[in-house]
């Protein structure tokens, strides 16, 4: 990243990298080459981090596996603000990664957010999309988020959700507290509160 220009595609070969990454070159893709084999992981003792944060437009995630420390926690309690993945800047796309060991997946502020076939496991929600998001589109994912709400639009107005599966969710699966979304082809499974709002 330190020599990334726009433009770039850093492809990720099979392993673990233990780091926490801060993603500021626009116009980037990371990939990883084969699918879920390059896992990117906090290291112990950063809980209290995002693993990705991306503060630079259009940059692209592709195929890697997300994983934060704080599943081993016994609750959300002081990382409830705390995502797989924060997204701070527009017009990012995240597709085909698995996230799982935080309290919330993908917490995005900005419009333009695309989450593409992904598999989101999280103990508190797997997508936050907050108030200055707008068309925010989740297609062909796989969320489930065990204590809390799988799936939380949070103002984020002319936003998406199509083809994609909510499951096994302790409060909603979807809460739309935010303009009217369209929504095609969702499943929401196992929710204990109610499954859209």
């Amino acid at each position: 990243l330190s020599v990334a220009v726009e433009g770039d595609t850093i492809e990720l070969a099979p392993g673990r990298y233990e780091e926490v990454l801060s993603i500021t070159v626009p116009g980037i893709t990371i990939r990883s080459s084969k699918r879920h084999k390059a896992i990117i992981s906090s290291r112990k003792g950063e809980d209290s981090l995002s693993v990705i944060t991306v503060e630079a437009y259009e940059v692209t995630l592709e195929d890697i596996d997300v994983r934060g420390r704080g599943s081993s926690a016994n609750s959300c309690e002081g990382q409830d603000t705390i995502p797989a993945i924060l997204i701070l800047a527009p017009d990012v796309e995240v597709i085909g990664c698995k996230i799982t060991g935080m309290c919330i997946g993908i917490k995005t502020y900005e419009t333009g957010t695309k989450v593409t076939a992904c598999e989101v496991s999280v103990r508190k929600t797997a997508i936050l999309a907050m108030e200055l998001s707008a068309e925010v589109r989740i297609d062909r994912c796989s969320l489930k988020s065990t204590n809390d709400t799988g799936i939380w639009f949070l103002g984020a107005a002319r936003s998406g959700i199509i083809e994609t599966m909510v499951d096994k969710c302790g409060h909603t699966g979807i809460w739309l507290d935010s303009s009217p979304a369209i929504l095609k082809d969702v499943t929401v499974n196992e929710s204990k509160n109610r499954g859209i709002v």
